[in-house]
Parts: C-alpha cells; structure tokens; sequence
C-alpha cells in the first residue's frame, strides 16, 4: 500500500510508476553523530593518536573478501613505502571483521604477507569506531561507503567480481557510478577503482594523493555534511503519519 524510502533519489523512479511513497530518511543517518569525534573513536579503539589511521574494508561475505582482501593489502604494502619515502607520519591499517570465518580467512592470508607488512589489524566488530578513528577509509562498493561519507572520511571505492557478474552488471548500469556517495550527490566526489582498474598501484597512488590534500579534505567534509543533513529526518513520525490511515483500532 505504501513504500517507504530511505534514499530520495528513489521517490521518481516509483512516483512514476504510481506507487505510493514517501522518504523518511536513512536510519543510519540519525544514528551516527552530524560531528564524530575521532578522539573518542581512538581512545575506544587504544590506538596511537599520532599515527595515519587507514580503515581497510574489504566487505562482509567471504566471497567478497575473497576477491578484495589481497588487493587491499598490497596496496597497504605500498601506502607505507610511499607515506615512508615522503618522511610522512607512520601508518596503521585497521579491518573490522564480522564472523569467525573472516577471522580465519584473514588471518591466514595476513600470515602469508607477514615478512611484508606488520601494521595491519584486525578488530572483532566495532566497524562504526575503526571508520570513525580512520584518517581515511578503502572500501568494497555498498552500506560500508555510505558510512564513510556520514563519518565524514574521505574515501576510494573498490569493486571486483567474476567477469560475468561484472559485464551482467555493467550493461544494467544506468548511471556512471556505483558508490552511493557518488550516486546520492550525483557527481564523482569520490574516486572508484573497479574489476581490472582496481590495482594496489593506483589505489595507493590516489590513496596519497588524499591523504596530503588539506583542501580535499575539507571540501569533502562539507559534502557529506550536507548528504548527512539531507538523509537525516524524523523517521518514526513521517512513518507514523502515512500508516495511521491503515490501521484499524478496536
């Protein structure tokens, strides 16, 4: 009888298609603060306050770990020669995980790089104080990019996938972008790195770029600001006012 949506940009695509809707807004824009605090993130978290936090999320079903996890930590190998090279402050690179079998998965794959790099964490949970605490965020395409642009981080988005599902994908493809900060304002705010063009060398190589940007920095934080505003509204009670009609008391 009625859709509620959580994006506004979906209000035209049923309105034409005569269905009732109505946008109350995205919950976890009401749960996450307009202002984060990146101390209190850090100080949860205990981690050195004078180091580049990187948060690394490689998605949340092993499959797509499977495809993003190594990718991710080459281009961490990479980030710390760079950010060493340019005498820049030391790197810490943090993946929150979900599920004793990520745990697993990861923590092999990490034992297998381990003569190559040392400063990647694993955190059991608190995915929404790793990207709070994070100087910048690396992320699969989905919810998690959505978090880093209310969290106020700058990002680059990544995405593989078999080259079926990724030319099935493509070809449904209406608009240039797939990473919902980029798809809710409309605009490439945010760079992304997708199937063959997703390399560790030009995710560090951008990953750099950001995080020496001051300017880049600042304007991306005004964006999402503003995104943060847009997506956030009294959810309960636009909801509360279009059911009533439907319900019938005794």
């Amino acid at each position: 009888n009625h859709l509620f949506a959580v994006f506004p940009h979906e209000l035209k695509i049923f309105q034409k298609a005569k269905v009732p809707i109505t946008f109350v807004g995205h919950p976890l824009a009401s749960k996450i603060p307009l202002n984060p605090s990146v101390k209190k993130g850090r100080n949860k978290l205990h981690l050195d306050k004078s180091k580049t936090i990187i948060a690394l999320l490689p998605g949340s079903r092993l499959s797509e770990i499977k495809y993003h996890l190594e990718l991710m930590i080459n281009t961490a190998i990479l980030i710390n020669k760079e950010l060493s090279w340019r005498k820049l402050k030391q790197s810490e690179f943090l993946i929150p995980l979900n599920s004793k079998e990520n745990y697993v998965y990861m923590t092999n794959m990490l034992n297998l790089y381990s003569k190559k790099i040392k400063n990647i964490k694993l955190i059991i949970g608190h995915s929404h104080d790793v990207i709070c605490s994070a100087n910048m965020v690396i992320a699969v395409s989905g919810t998690a990019t959505l978090e880093a642009a209310l969290y106020k981080k700058p990002m680059i988005i990544v995405y593989k996938t078999s080259l079926l599902s990724y030319l099935l994908l493509k070809n449904m493809l209406l608009i240039p972008y797939i990473g919902l900060p980029n798809i809710l304002l409309n605009r490439f705010v945010v760079p992304e790195f997708l199937q063959n063009k997703a390399t560790p060398e030009k995710i560090s190589e951008k990953a750099v770029e950001i995080l020496t940007d001051k300017k880049l920095q600042k304007d991306l934080n005004t964006k999402f600001k503003q995104l943060h505003i847009n997506l956030k509204k009294n959810s309960s009670e636009l909801i509360y006012k279009k059911i009533i009609k439907y319900l019938k008391f005794l």
